[in-house]
């Protein structure tokens, strides 16, 4: 069941709900800033103390900073590419699916517009060769497990003061099911 929905809080903002209301995962179609800023927060406050982003962001004194920097690139190189999913119109989490058909790497020159030239500048250049790694095993990963056009989960991230109540399994709901609906 999809339909549009009206935000009570800024009514100006149309989503579309997916599945029932009391779930209330919704699909944002053209995130404002404001929603690409709280799904940042919630990407840096989920990841920031992970093993992977710990190796690629050494300092401990810049590593929120540098998580949320990071992911914000992300999502400027793939946002014409995503379908993306949130938790409630308060983002209490999202999803980043990117559909068969679309590409989930950037070119060289998307990279550089995007800001990705500054990394070693900002982040020092051993964690910019981590990222640069990182990148590296994710697009072959993706290469060599699949034969054919797939749905692929690009980011999903959940406020922690709400984790362990099946919101992560909410936001996977939709872009799985839209991945059966087109056979893929």
């Amino acid at each position: 069941m999809e339909r549009y929905w009206q935000s009570a809080t800024a009514t100006a903002e149309v989503y579309r709900v997916v599945g029932s209301d009391r779930r209330r995962v919704l699909e944002l179609e053209d995130p404002t800033p404001d929603q690409v800023a709280r799904m940042l927060d919630v990407f840096r406050d989920s990841f920031a103390g992970e093993p992977g982003f710990r190796y690629m962001f050494t300092n401990p004194e810049r590593r929120l900073a540098d998580v949320r920097w990071a992911a914000g690139l992300k999502f400027a190189l793939l946002r014409d590419r995503l379908r993306v999913f949130v938790a409630g119109p308060a983002i209490e989490g999202f999803s980043w699916w990117i559909p068969p058909g679309r590409t989930p790497f950037a070119t060289f020159a998307e990279q550089i517009r995007a800001g990705y030239g500054w990394a070693p500048v900002r982040c020092g250049p051993w964690s910019f060769l981590r990222m640069f790694r990182f990148s590296s095993q994710e697009r072959d990963l993706i290469a060599h497990y699949t034969s054919r056009p797939v749905w692929v989960l690009d980011a999903i991230a959940v406020d922690l003061s709400l984790g362990r109540r099946g919101l992560g399994g909410r936001l996977l709901e939709p872009g799985l099911r839209a991945a059966r609906r087109s056979g893929h």
